[in-house]
């Protein structure tokens, strides 16, 4: 069974992972550099932060 502790640790993870996207998306776009590679990012980042949820 999946614990509160556990669910927080992958919010708190999500949280973190996302602003740090967000971050370097604005950066890149302020020093005129294009990421389009933004949404396959969090395809690839999200299942495998999620992998600690399976039961």
């Amino acid at each position: 069974m999946l614990g509160i502790g556990n669910f927080l640790v992958v919010i708190i993870t999500f949280i973190i992972v996302a602003f740090v996207i967000f971050v370097t998306v604005k950066l890149t776009k302020k020093w005129g550099i294009q990421w389009h590679l933004t949404p396959l990012l969090f395809m690839w980042i999200l299942p495998s932060m999620c992998r600690n949820l399976h039961v």
